[in-house]
């Protein structure tokens, strides 16, 4: 029973995806402050407000390098003054690349997405946005808001 799920493990590992490291630098950047930048995709690309979805992180640190500590990640609405209700999970899948899990975008408006990366010299703040998402509720209820 042992070797069997051992051989069910194996393939798993096979079977998924893989992610390459990060090329850096980034070409264009979403976000950048001093020495680090980064670049991101969202799956599903157009998330639906109420939908989870996750985020393909590209992180670069300094003299061009694959960045390969910690990333904590957080969206707001900075004209409400809110963040999200919940906190994404992040996990390295190669050096400078990351899938962070457990978004969910709770109501229409402008939402930014926030980073928070570990720097030489303390925490290292990158932002991007804000991006509307007002037009994905209107677009889902039929409505115009």
């Amino acid at each position: 029973m042992r070797l069997a799920g051992l051989i069910t493990g194996v393939a798993a590992l096979l079977s998924a995806p893989t992610l390459a490291a990060a090329n850096c630098p980034i070409a264009a950047p979403m976000a950048a402050a001093g020495d680090y930048q980064l670049s991101y995709t969202l799956t599903p690309a157009l998330p639906a407000v109420g939908q989870p979805f996750q985020m393909m992180i590209q992180a670069c640190g300094p003299a061009n390098s694959a960045y390969t500590g910690p990333i904590l990640v957080d969206a707001d609405m900075p004209a409400h003054r809110h963040s999200m209700n919940y906190k994404p999970s992040v996990i390295s899948t190669a050096p400078g690349t990351y899938v962070a899990e457990g978004f969910l975008l709770h109501m229409p408006g402008d939402w930014r997405f926030k980073f928070r990366l570990a720097g030489a010299n303390g925490p290292v703040r990158l932002a991007h946005g804000p991006v509307s998402y007002t037009h994905l509720r209107a677009h889902e209820t039929g409505r115009n808001l």
